[in-house]
């Protein structure tokens, strides 16, 4: 029985990546204009702070690779959470539109259905480019690849990618109860841009912030100073516990408000 589900599961997945592609090739000027735009703006900005660090100079132990490292890194999560979990922006328009009560009666887990109705596949572009950045660093910084380093890497990908979509989810849950929450969703997501930097540049009272109560610092800074510097050894294990509670907490407010929601637009009807 499980291997039966693994197996629609795995091709469900494979549709919802053909969706994706097909919708690329929708429009191919559009795909190449957008791509084009995209790979311009990543590049733009990747020069734009190399050039800042190089003229600012060093900052105490973080020199300026030290800080394309770390904010590579950042992008690299950014752009895999754009990937596979972009519908976390259109919930606003879902909920309206009532596109969230058909996936309720789909024979198919709602969650896997929500995340792979909006697969960005353009944004594959942005982390390739990350990715370019990272290991540009990497090698300038004459940084010792080693098999832990190489395992502690993927493990901040993967669960640090899951942390900033599912804090970022739950802000986005605020559609439920306003008619556009948007607005509520940019400026949290704003403050994922001071995890982009070493932290000690900032007022205490903005890294108490993204360390206590929105932890973006999470996904991006408090990873890279263990591949760094081996500093925060507990990072692991924290990572592994804001991960399970913010992905729990947005996964059952989803799902608690959407089947209370369709209860209220037609099940009270009946």
């Amino acid at each position: 029985m499980l291997k039966r589900k693994g197996f629609f599961y795995l091709s469900l997945g494979k549709a919802y990546i053909r969706i994706g592609f097909q919708i690329l090739k929708q429009y191919p000027l559009d795909m190449i204009l957008s791509s084009l735009s995209m790979l311009l703006r990543d590049s733009v900005n990747f020069a734009a702070i190399i050039t800042a660090i190089s003229i600012m100079g060093d900052m105490g132990k973080w020199k300026v690779y030290e800080i394309v490292f770390l904010y590579s890194f950042s992008m690299m999560i950014e752009a895999s959470s754009q990937i596979f979990f972009d519908a976390i922006w259109y919930l606003g328009s879902m909920i309206r539109k009532g596109k969230l009560d058909i996936i309720l009666i789909r024979p198919a887990g709602s969650l896997f259905q929500f995340f792979g109705s909006k697969i960005q596949l353009q944004a594959s572009l942005s982390f390739l480019v990350s990715f370019f950045v990272f290991v540009l660093s990497i090698a300038k910084m004459d940084y010792i690849i080693t098999g832990k380093s190489i395992i502690c890497f993927i493990f901040f990908l993967l669960f640090c990618t899951l942390l900033n979509s599912s804090i970022l989810g739950i802000f986005n849950c605020a559609n439920f109860w306003l008619i556009n929450a948007g607005e509520i969703s940019s400026i949290v997501y704003k403050l994922r841009d001071f995890s982009k930097y070493p932290l000690f540049l900032f007022p205490v009272w903005v890294i108490n912030i993204i360390t206590y109560v929105i932890p973006f610092a999470t996904t991006s800074y408090y990873p890279t100073t263990f591949l760094l510097f081996g500093e925060n050894n507990n990072i692991i294990g924290l990572i592994i516990g804001e991960t399970i509670f913010f992905f729990q907490c947005f996964c059952s407010y989803l799902e608690k408000r959407d089947r209370n929601l369709f209860k209220y637009r037609y099940l009270k009807w009946q």
